[in-house]
């Protein structure tokens, strides 16, 4: 658990891995062990992190502190613990607001941004685009062909 301000402490997955920081951030309802078969695919190249927001799993169930502002704040706090300088940024549905206020208010703190299947306001087009082709034949390969991912440790902070 890593405090991002008096009172609130937010679980961090911690699947190691060697690079740049990649860390993970789940839709809403989710924690951050949503991403355990997913992200430490990725540790080859990165090390990998997840967070579980504030109000989910075994992070703080704090009475305020939502808005996408306050959860971008969380994300510099986990980063500052963590020493991390930049980091790619993994967001999924819900947490797309959250990697926009990032790329809003700490663009200096981002080596990337990552929007997967994300909840955003509309926005109007300036132009028409057409609708993408998907062949039926083009599936991820299945489970059961892919090695079991390592278990992630559950960061502790240093202070209580």
């Amino acid at each position: 658990m890593i405090p991002v301000e008096p009172g609130v402490q937010l679980e961090v997955l911690d699947w190691g891995g060697t690079g740049q920081p990649m860390i993970f951030l789940s839709g809403l309802g989710n924690t951050a062990h949503i991403w355990d078969d997913f992200a430490p695919r990725f540790a080859g190249g990165h090390h990998v992190y997840a967070i579980t927001r504030r109000g989910f799993g075994r992070s703080t169930h704090a009475a305020t502190g939502y808005s996408p502002e306050r959860l971008a704040e969380d994300i510099v706090a986990v980063m500052d613990r963590l020493g991390i300088d930049k980091a790619v940024l993994v967001g999924h549905s819900i947490a797309g607001e959250e990697l926009s206020a990032m790329g809003t208010r700490h663009p200096d703190r981002i080596a990337a941004l990552i929007y997967l299947s994300i909840s955003m306001p509309p926005i109007p087009m300036p132009f028409t685009t057409r609708p993408a082709t998907t062949r039926p034949d083009s599936r991820i390969s299945s489970r059961r062909s892919m090695r079991s991912p390592p278990s992630p440790k559950t960061l502790r902070s240093s202070t209580r």
